[in-house]
């Protein structure tokens, strides 16, 4: 079955050697550049394939400059690329209309291809929102890109491709979503095309260096997107390789710290542990820290401990309500006092300190019930908290059920970001979403022992701008 690209390039030969890989500019006011591990992988499998790659980080080269989406549009049209892969949230809808109609504008020809968790979750309606947009890819690309690219260059049909979406026959296609089982297979992260050293230090005094364990969420939370992206089995590397990977980012790049990214590291309980076991027997001596949310009822003391003789010092950890019956709304399958309980024996057990996250605004929350989850972060041994707006998911129950009462006809799902301002989709009003936001800010860190503990953690200058710029987008509601 022929393909027609939006850009007008036919489905005939063409070549498509050079392949440009690019991360947009941040959109949030506080964001932190850190290199795109998915970018890392992709390059790996398109290298294989005897394509030249470069990775392109817009967050990272706009990084705390003025016109951020103006300068990054710049640095793109000055590159030279058969085909162009971006990675893309929601958020970046409106940057990459912009960025590939400038491509259109110049006369480029180039492919343009987004992948990512903004085209997991909407699959075929993709184009709706990216019209411009050539091809999109849902679930994991390291399979299907190259093959994409190998069909563009013989002019052969895209059937087969898989995870692929896109226009044939006057319509949208999509094909399933593939989720790799050998993650070893992927082979090493494209470390020098990300260039680690180049990244600028967040709020705990190193870079954010991302490693992955696992993929996959066997979970089912109503307002997540998350399998969608990584599918609902879990996967995993073996530990070794994981070792392997860390012990060349120390000896080739002088990295010592590293962020674990996966949402569910602690699910499998022995792949968790070998993790720890392996890296403690390494002697690599990191300083690392969980970057994503953990599942509290996965965590165990004896876990913790054996993770902080290892290294770790910080673990974010998904609380996401005080209320039991929000948790209950949201398909959490979760229990406020076993959270309570083994929260409270991992700070008692171990130095690691925790940071929790909460979702402010679910459908059906109350405002009274807003306040019981501000209340329960402060009762918790909490070192930091994020309160995050709901955001409706594309693909997910709860974007499903707000879709079915026709509360939807009229969402932005460019503009709203569970970081920064959203409309409210519960009972009570949009400002006042805004001021539980911003009282739960308040709240929970204009406390003494919280005030003191961000201080003494401050080891410089960069330490406390990055600091202070995160309090200020809070309180101004900036993202």
């Amino acid at each position: 079955m022929e393909s027609t690209p939006a850009a007008g390039r036919g489905p005939g030969p063409s070549t498509v050697r050079r392949v440009l890989l690019v991360s947009p500019p941040g959109p949030f006011a506080y964001s932190s550049a850190h290199p795109h591990l998915g970018l890392g992988y992709l390059s790996t499998a398109l290298k294989r394939a005897g394509h030249d790659v470069r990775v392109l980080d817009l967050d990272l080269e706009t990084y705390r400059k003025s016109r951020p989406q103006g300068r990054a549009l710049q640095l793109l049209l000055q590159q030279e690329f058969d085909a162009v892969g971006f990675t893309v949230m929601t958020p970046d809808f409106p940057f990459i209309n912009k960025a590939v109609a400038a491509l259109r504008d110049a006369r480029r020809t180039a492919v343009a291809i987004v992948g990512g968790a903004g085209p997991s979750c909407l699959g075929a309606r993709i184009f709706e929102y990216l019209p411009q947009v050539d091809y999109a890819f849902v679930g994991e690309a390291e399979t299907g890109l190259p093959a994409l690219l190998a069909r563009l260059e013989q002019g052969a049909p895209c059937d087969d491709v898989p995870g692929l979406v896109w226009r044939a026959d006057g319509g949208v296609r999509a094909n399933p979503a593939a989720f790799i089982d050998d993650l070893d297979s992927l082979g090493p992260v494209d470390w020098p095309a990300l260039q680690p050293q180049r990244y600028p230090i967040d709020y705990f005094g190193f870079p954010t260096i991302p490693v992955t364990v696992t993929r996959g969420c066997p979970f089912s939370c109503n307002y997540c997107g998350g399998a969608l992206t990584g599918g609902r089995r879990m996967r995993s590397r073996s530990p070794a390789a994981v070792i392997d990977e860390l012990a060349f980012l120390r000896r080739t790049f002088g990295v010592a710290s590293f962020s674990v990214v996966d949402d569910n590291l602690t699910v499998n309980k022995a792949v968790a542990r070998e993790f720890g076991e392996k890296l403690l027997a390494s002697g690599l001596n990191f300083k690392w820290r969980f970057y994503a949310g953990l599942r509290v009822e996965t965590l165990d003391l004896p876990l913790m401990q054996l993770y902080e003789k290892a290294g770790c010092y910080f673990a974010n950890v998904a609380i996401e309500s005080g209320s039991q019956r929000v948790l209950d709304l949201m398909n959490r399958k979760s229990n406020l006092e076993r959270l309570t309980t083994i929260l409270r024996e991992v700070a008692a057990g171990t130095n690691i300190k925790l940071m929790g996250y909460f979702i402010l605004g679910y459908p059906g929350e109350t405002v009274a019930e807003a306040r019981e989850s501000i209340a329960f972060a402060r009762s918790l041994p909490l070192h930091l908290a994020s309160f995050f707006s709901f955001v409706p998911i594309p693909g997910t129950a709860a974007f499903r059920q707000l879709q079915d009462e026709g509360r939807l006809e009229n969402y932005d799902i460019g503009r709203n970001s569970f970081y920064g301002r959203s409309e409210s989709f519960t009972g009570y009003s949009t400002p006042t979403l805004h001021r539980l936001h911003r009282q739960a800010y308040l709240r929970f860190y204009l406390r003494p022992r919280v005030v003191y503990s961000l201080i003494r953690d401050l080891s410089s200058l960069a330490q406390f701008r990055r600091l202070a710029a995160r309090a200020v987008s809070v309180l101004l509601r900036r993202g």
